[in-house]
């Protein structure tokens, strides 16, 4: 056995939490974009979890985390394609990008895709995502 003398520093603001998602909705310092499907994004299907709402955050914007992945193999499509799926958007570079999904976990596909096309990115998430958002 290795011993060694690890120490973690958390950087809380990477880390999105309901009350800054609402604060951003007025003051719209950071961009929002979420992982689920179009159709749990528009509120057009119900919600598996029990007691959510339908739909999705104001102002944010729905990419569906699968359509960054190749089917055959499961990798993440070319950069070039990753590019042209985040144009449709304008993204302000100047802006931070925080990813949400249902749970906070596909928000990381996203967030890590989104990073190998812009190195200055630090992956920010709302871990919380639409199963707390969901539930106002």
């Amino acid at each position: 056995i290795i011993k060694s003398n690890y120490k973690a520093i958390e950087k809380k603001e990477l880390v999105k939490n309901k009350l800054e998602i609402n604060k951003n909705i007025l003051k719209k310092e950071f961009d929002v974009i979420d992982a689920r499907n179009k159709e749990r994004f528009e509120g057009k299907v119900s919600e598996s979890r029990k007691g959510l709402r339908s739909g999705s955050i104001k102002n944010s914007f729905c990419l569906p985390f699968s359509e960054l992945i190749n089917t055959d193999d499961h990798t993440f499509i070319a950069k070039d394609k990753i590019v042209e799926k985040f144009k449709p958007f304008n993204l302000d570079h100047n802006k931070n990008i925080v990813f949400s999904c249902g749970s906070g976990v596909t928000a990381s596909v996203l967030a890590l895709a989104y990073s190998l096309i812009n190195a200055k990115y630090m992956p920010t998430i709302y871990d919380g995502s639409w199963s707390e958002y969901g539930k106002s």
